[in-house]
């Protein structure tokens, strides 16, 4: 239980400096009933380019689709993360095998290039090779750019569901700024520059919900807020593993108030064994061999 509660509630998570990242969600408000919905394209755009305590953005979208190593082995479905290009840089993590994303391979006519996540690596058999090699997604050919580290292992988080995983990345194949800016369909992810307050970093992003609720909503009423990769992963099973873990150190605590008991007990049965052997006569060496 212990190992359970610290590796999702204690230890930090695997990237650069965990606690500055943060998902952004949209609230409806008074539009309608959603106050943890997808962001629009250009939400994430604007959320980019806001400067300030915010150092960077990624947009993502999870999509399932049928992969092949080559033409002639057959499909299997995977679950690729549709994302911006420098999403690995905002997470400060690298491929452990040849290199991520550019900040060009976006758009629509950016090069269709992917990076596998390290256990479909494993089940194409982990060789070196596959990197520079054509893979084919929904078959069409994606170049392998390169290949994630085994200790990689994000999550998109999710408007309703559980977080998501991946097999694979690739690019969006459209500018997001220009994209429809009613529609939510994209998870957002911010850093914010070291040490900067979340209480900051909600301002930040509330101004930059402002004004995409002043430019697509005719100010209705939209607002965008933050919360911390880490608490929002775990915010679902955080109750019930702080039960388990308070459960557990009861148990715990009983168990040794038990053994102390038991102890005690032992004890006074042992020192009443002494004083009869005293009193038939039993020398201090023998009570020490006995």
């Amino acid at each position: 239980v212990y190992t359970v509660v610290d590796k999702i509630l204690i230890e930090p998570m695997p990237y650069r400096s965990p606690d500055d990242l943060y998902f952004v969600w949209r609230d409806y408000g008074p539009i309608f009933d959603l106050k943890r919905g997808w962001l629009g394209g250009p939400d994430v755009a604007e959320l980019q380019t806001a400067g300030g305590v915010i150092e960077g953005g990624v947009g993502l979208r999870r999509e399932l689709a049928t992969f092949s190593e080559r033409d002639s082995t057959d499909p299997m479905q995977i679950a690729v993360m549709v994302t911006s290009p420098n999403l690995f840089e905002l997470l400060g993590v690298q491929p452990a095998l040849g290199r991520g994303f550019a900040m060009s391979e976006v758009g629509p006519k950016r090069a269709p290039v992917v990076v596998l996540a390290h256990e479909l690596w494993n089940r194409l058999g982990a060789g070196p090779e596959i990197v520079g090699s054509d893979v084919r997604l929904n078959g069409q050919p994606y170049t392998v750019i390169g290949v994630l580290p085994r200790s990689f292992a994000f999550m998109r988080h999710s408007s309703l569901g559980a977080p998501q995983r991946a097999d694979a990345y690739t690019t969006f194949d459209v500018n997001l700024a220009e994209v429809n800016p009613r529609g939510g369909s994209y998870a957002g992810l911010i850093r914010a520059h070291r040490g900067t307050s979340p209480h900051a970093v909600a301002a930040a992003v509330d101004a930059v919900g402002r004004v995409i609720d002043a430019r697509a909503f005719d100010r209705k009423g939209l607002k965008l807020y933050p919360i911390g990769l880490k608490p929002d992963l775990v915010a679902r099973v955080r109750p019930a593993l702080l039960v388990l873990g308070f459960a557990s150190a009861f148990l715990v605590l009983v168990l040794m108030v038990n053994l102390a008991s038991v102890l005690l007990a032992r004890a006074a049965q042992r020192e009443h064994e002494f004083a009869v052997s005293r009193a038939l006569g039993a020398n201090n060496v023998a009570l020490v061999q006995a």
